[in-house]
């Protein structure tokens, strides 16, 4: 599927000139691709500046690569059938109305028109898609209202646009690096075994966030999900029977029972989770590969207390400081620093003794947590931003952060992978930890 997200012919049908409807939107995001774009609009000669065609059969290319389909549903089978004619390999349906809302004769002739002239289909009712290192946006969100992320190697696919979109949105905020991202929809021929399988080639993918409402193909499902060597954190939708009753109503998918979900992917060791916020506070931990063990470092001793409780509830080895680390540390830090594990520097700890603390444990200590409760007079900006240097200039790789105060997680995300809360922290560290 390399094609749909590398196309160098596009065509947008149902391309608009008028601001805040859905072609208008996808236009402006795609202004900017490194491609030839074809807006088809039956009314205007020209669209955002660029020439304007009725159908794509006047557009003067033998192939299109990639179709968006972005129109009222009654219109989208003929479309579907100039884009055949037009030897069109990929195509992105964002009119909704099929399978969801019920008709589901119209999603069939989507599908049997797709097959007919081999198009590949995501959708329909879906919010398009995102590839962060080719440049192709084609989602119907404006970029002033949903922000994108930097380039990274998470992949995301998602049934549901909104559900992707805030994950989206979330990544850009917290300065997590995206990969590519699929809105799928109603899955009428690209499903998540399709998407699965291909991410698992992608070289530009190392972790995949997975939201689904309905496995279409169960059998394949599995076979393809139990040879993928890249983690996947997986929320699946509609587990419970008023769940499935939504799900019904959303994709028009058959969102099957929770136990079976549960037993199959505990099976494949694909990562559960149950909230959209731990599909990305899972993911984002991946790049650490593997720990094996964790020294805490903080300026609050509760924090230190909880965190300790935490990790050893996950099953979180804690590193044993030798006494002649501990011998160095009392004598580098002021009289009442803990110099165990976790070392307390004490609520008027400034960053020479987070330094301090790192450089005489660093050769011992697999993967640091450091607790930063910022609202403490000594930790000011200036303290902060010489941690993150010294970091950055020593160059040790496991640095996992612990912040409390919103300005300077704003700080550290740019270069740290950075939680909030204890339990979500010391449950993303188990998974580096099996």
């Amino acid at each position: 599927m390399k094609e749909l997200f590398n196309p160098k012919v596009i065509a947008l049908i149902g391309a608009s000139n008028t601001d805040g409807k859905i072609g208008n939107t996808i236009m402006k995001n795609l202004l900017d691709y490194d491609g030839k774009l074809y807006p088809i609009n039956i009314n205007k000669d020209k669209v955002l500046g660029l020439k304007a065609y009725k159908s794509v059969l006047d557009v003067p290319e033998k192939q299109i690569d990639l179709a968006i389909i972005a129109i009222p549903k009654e219109f989208v089978s003929k479309s579907l059938i100039e884009l055949g004619k037009k030897k069109t390999k990929y195509c992105v349906i964002i009119s909704a109305g099929f399978k969801e809302a019920g008709d589901i004769k119209a999603e069939e002739d989507v599908k049997k028109i797709a097959k007919k002239y081999k198009i590949r289909v995501v959708g329909p009712n879906t919010l398009g898609l995102l590839d962060v290192n080719s440049g192709l946006d084609c989602i119907f969100l404006p970029k002033d209202l949903e922000r994108r992320p930097k380039a990274g190697d998470i992949s995301i696919i998602s049934q549901s646009g909104t559900v992707g979109a805030t994950i989206v949105d979330l990544m850009a905020e917290k300065h997590v690096g995206l990969s590519k991202f699929v809105s799928y929809g109603n899955s009428a021929d690209i499903n998540e075994s399709d998407l699965l399988e291909f991410l698992e080639k992608d070289e530009k993918t190392k972790t995949i966030i997975a939201y689904v409402e309905e496995v279409i193909d169960g059998k394949r499902f599995f076979n393809v999900a139990k040879k993928l060597t890249k983690p996947v954190i997986f929320l699946k939708a509609g587990l419970t029977e008023r769940g499935q009753k939504s799900v019904m109503s959303h994709t028009g998918a058959l969102a099957g029972q929770m136990e079976v979900y549960d037993g199959i992917l505990k099976q494949l060791g694909i990562t559960q989770v149950f909230s959209v916020k731990n599909l990305l506070e899972f993911a984002k931990i991946q790049p650490l590969k593997k720990i094996k063990e964790v020294c805490i470092i903080t300026n609050g001793g509760g924090y230190g207390i909880i965190l300790t409780d935490q990790l050893e509830l996950n099953k979180v080895k804690l590193t044993t400081l030798s006494e002649k680390v501990k011998s160095n540390l009392k004598k580098e830090l002021p009289f009442g620093v803990s110099v165990n594990n976790p070392i307390d520097l004490m609520g008027d700890a400034n960053a020479d003794r987070y330094i301090k603390a790192i450089e005489n444990t660093k050769e011992s200590v697999d993967t640091y947590v450091i607790v930063l409760l910022g609202q403490t007079p000594k930790l000011n900006k200036g303290e902060v931003e010489k941690i993150i240097n010294y970091l950055q200039k020593s160059q040790i790789k496991k640095v996992i952060f612990l912040s409390t105060y919103s300005k300077y997680t704003r700080m550290l995300e740019k270069n740290f992978i950075v939680y909030e809360w204890p339990n979500t922290l010391a449950k993303a560290i188990k998974l580096l930890c099996k």
